[in-house]
């Protein structure tokens, strides 16, 4: 806030003034012969004084309402860079998602990337026999394709009836089958590796549908 001087503080300097020059105080020191002199010297100091303060504090003033001016614009600036970047994100993401696949074409994809079912030249629709890959014929996994080529035989012979209990061995068969080809894939040349991967993801995925 502005402040002014009073004039009661005015009158007590003009005075102080007089009575310097009255006693003698300020003999040659400002150029005052007369009380009066000394009165209007003392006074346009003060007058001085008072511009200058009151200049000053009004240029303070317009600094700080400057300074909080600008601040405002900054946190102005940045609320709606903040709600710019949002709408963005949100429009972004709406159009990666796009509209909402149907049943059929998830149904559709889905059959893209299952295994392929199995051929007549890989499992016997009669005897349910399977006709295994060279690279799957190492004695090491003698184990897995004797539980397997019993449950298929076991499938096909009774026409699909043998139930939940042998598909579920199938599926558990495969799976054991699969995690323990994928510690051999540093060893397996790519090409037999993923042959050999295919076709006992097919063996799996064969189980889901009727016996022939």
């Amino acid at each position: 806030m502005i402040r002014s001087i009073s004039l009661a503080t005015i009158a007590v300097i003009a005075l102080t003034g007089t009575a310097r020059a009255q006693w003698g105080w300020g003999w040659g020191f400002g150029g005052a012969a007369t009380a009066d002199q000394a009165a209007a010297m003392g006074m346009a100091d003060l007058v001085n004084a008072a511009g200058s303060y009151n200049l000053q504090t009004s240029e303070a003033a317009i600094n700080l309402e400057q300074a909080r001016s600008i601040d405002l614009d900054n946190r102005l600036k940045g609320t709606q860079t903040f709600f710019q970047m949002r709408k963005i994100n949100t429009e972004s993401r709406r159009a990666e998602e796009g509209r909402r696949m149907t049943s059929e074409e998830a149904w559709r994809y889905a059959q893209i990337g299952a295994p392929k079912r199995v051929t007549p030249y890989q499992l016997d629709p009669v005897s349910g026999r399977i006709y295994w890959p060279i690279s799957l014929q190492d004695p090491k996994y003698d184990e897995y394709r004797k539980q397997l080529d019993e449950l298929f035989h076991q499938r096909e012979i009774t026409h699909g009836n043998a139930g939940f209990e042998v598909f579920t061995k199938i599926q558990d068969t495969t799976t054991a089958f699969l995690a323990d080809l994928k510690k051999q894939i540093a060893t397996l040349p790519s090409g037999e590796y993923v042959n050999a991967k295919n076709f006992i993801e097919s063996l799996a995925h064969e189980s889901r549908f009727p016996a022939a």
